[in-house]
């Protein structure tokens, strides 16, 4: 049976709102929830490339290798095969020229967090 890509990718940024929606409520610090959106970024990306999402124990792992990362300020939203830097503040004009599917997915991260990242102000968007 064969299943599009854009499908999987669907599925899979499903699993991802879903986490992020049951993760608002636990008590993780402002990296730690970045380290987990880059975890499951990276479960959107594989997805969508035709492998088998990851596993909660990979996931686990994903997000401990995340966490490294994003301790060390290299920490990256990709969407649509764009990478952002959350350590810089987008303009206004760089936020514009984002894809809608772009600028809903940060909105989407920026909303997880309880003290967003400097990406850029809510009502820009």
């Amino acid at each position: 049976m064969h299943t599009d890509k854009s499908s999987i990718r669907q599925s899979a940024f499903a699993r991802a709102w879903s986490f992020i929606e049951s993760a608002r409520a636990l008590p993780i610090d402002r990296l730690l929830r970045f380290a987990i959106l880059l975890a499951l970024e990276e479960d959107a990306r594989q997805a969508t490339a035709g492998t088998h999402g990851l596993s909660i124990a990979i996931l686990a792992d994903r997000v401990a290798v995340s966490l490294e990362v994003a301790r060390h300020s290299v920490r990256a939203l990709r969407v649509d095969g764009l990478v952002i830097l959350a350590s810089k503040r987008l303009s206004r004009t760089e936020f514009f020229t984002l894809s809608e599917t772009a600028r809903s997915y940060i909105a989407v991260c920026l909303e997880s967090l309880d003290d967003p990242l400097p990406l850029m102000e809510a009502k820009a968007l």
